[in-house]
């Protein structure tokens, strides 16, 4: 009799034992699966600068739509570190440098915002870009674009050309 409650308990034991080691693998791949989602978005946003800025434009439509600092006001984020904090851009992007350049909320109020990449080391053929809430991607070689700047990317029309020249196989529908 009591070597059969002995049997018991020894395989109670090892059902924990194996419930344990099955809850154990079962985090582990999460945490793989999630680390190896986040880094294929850094390496296929975070690779080209124009998709960077459109991802930062989708954020800040998020952020002002869903009033997400819930002060009351469909505002768009002031700053990288106010998207950060509501967890809508990675840390990576507030920090600092990211691909060779460095990116920055210009202006924000309720109606428009700004934002641009710039080279973190700058020289006479740098490309660097601005944006606003249209999501119309402008860009200047050499010095700091704005909004005067020529269109490089219409999210209607997409590429125009090398800084403003239309290409002929993007010249639409005839």
């Amino acid at each position: 009799m009591l070597r059969e409650g002995q049997r018991g308990l020894r395989q109670r034991m090892y059902s924990l034992t194996a419930l344990g080691v099955a809850t154990l693998v079962a985090i582990v791949l999460l945490v793989t699966a999630q680390h190896m989602t986040m880094a294929k978005y850094k390496r296929t946003t975070y690779k080209y600068p124009y998709k960077t800025l459109l991802r930062l434009a989708e954020v800040q439509a998020r952020f002002s739509r869903l009033d997400v600092d819930q002060n009351g006001r469909h505002d768009y984020a002031g700053s990288l570190e106010l998207l950060a904090e509501h967890g809508l851009i990675t840390d990576e992007l507030n920090a600092g440098v990211v691909q060779g350049y460095r990116y920055r909320i210009e202006h924000a109020d309720e109606r428009t915002w700004a934002g641009s990449a710039s080279p973190a080391e700058v020289t006479t053929s740098s490309i660097f870009y601005w944006i606003d809430q249209s999501q119309l991607i402008r860009a200047e070689f050499g010095r700091p674009a704005t909004k005067e700047s020529r269109i490089y990317y219409d999210p209607l029309q997409g590429f125009t050309g090398s800084m403003g020249v239309r290409l002929p196989d993007s010249e639409g529908p005839r």
